[in-house]
């Protein structure tokens, strides 16, 4: 090993001082949090339940479309978009619409 490599001079870092004194100041979560924070928490759970019962929903399209396109094999594809799409797009307006709801109610 060569020894003419100098050693990294360190220094410590005294990052918890800024953070107490973050907390020394703000007089509930809320205000420690941010207020971007809060208003994300305020309407987090809806949001995080909107989005898996959207998943579920389009999934269980998928397995319809599927099930009715296998029964014709002739015309699987045309029969499997016809009916995916058609129960896909109603099914992504409507998560829209309500996710566009959930976000104003969060931010009043």
């Amino acid at each position: 090993m060569p020894s003419h490599i100098p050693e990294r001079q360190t220094q410590p870092c005294d990052d918890n001082a800024h953070a107490s004194e973050a907390d020394a100041t703000a007089s509930s979560p809320e205000e420690a949090l941010g207020e971007a924070q809060a208003v994300q928490l305020a309407y987090g759970l809806p949001r995080l339940l909107l989005t898996v019962a959207t998943n579920l929903l389009v999934l269980g399209e998928v397995f319809i479309a599927m099930y009715f396109a296998a029964k014709n094999p002739d015309e699987i594809t045309p029969v499997f978009f016809k009916l995916f799409f058609s129960m896909l797009l109603p099914t992504l307006i409507l998560a829209f619409i309500l996710k566009r709801i959930i976000t104003l109610k969060g931010k009043r």
